[in-house]
């Protein structure tokens, strides 16, 4: 799947005046957008954790922070379940912080989107899954 969010980035114009989205619906038994680690890694980054403080060290980011990436404001995980009575389309919004044209969670309101405020990463409308590598507060930290 990361490949094939790769090829999509690929895909789009390298230079536009419009936010760029990738969106995947994944194919798989459980949803993605409630446990997006292997996207959360590739994307923003391998985070370490020193107590209770987790950060993000420059030489662990992921392909965000790379000049590939910069045409790219979002990458959406989005999922359909179906349940006995009913059916949902959970969904998770990962904005890359570094993108020549800029997403909000605003243009999301009603899925659950990772920003970087400042220095912090925060999850609008809360946190995916119980594992996750990336929770809320972590900190974006330069090497050195």
């Amino acid at each position: 799947m990361l490949s094939q969010i790769t090829k999509a980035a690929r895909q789009l114009p390298a230079s536009s005046k419009d936010a760029n989205f990738i969106v995947v619906s994944a194919n798989r038994t459980w949803p993605l957008s409630g446990d997006p680690q292997c996207v959360v890694g590739d994307l923003i980054g391998s985070t370490l954790q020193i107590g209770s403080v987790v950060t993000l060290p420059h030489a662990r980011r992921g392909k965000f922070w790379t000049p590939e990436w910069k045409h790219i404001a979002a990458v959406v995980l989005l999922d359909y379940l179906r349940g006995l009575t009913e059916f949902k389309y959970p969904c998770t919004v990962l904005l890359n912080p570094v993108a020549e044209v800029q997403a909000s969670a605003e243009w999301f309101p009603r899925a659950r989107v990772c920003v970087l405020e400042g220095s912090h990463f925060r999850w609008v409308r809360g946190e995916p899954g119980d594992a996750h590598t990336l929770p809320s507060g972590t900190i974006l930290v330069e090497d050195g």
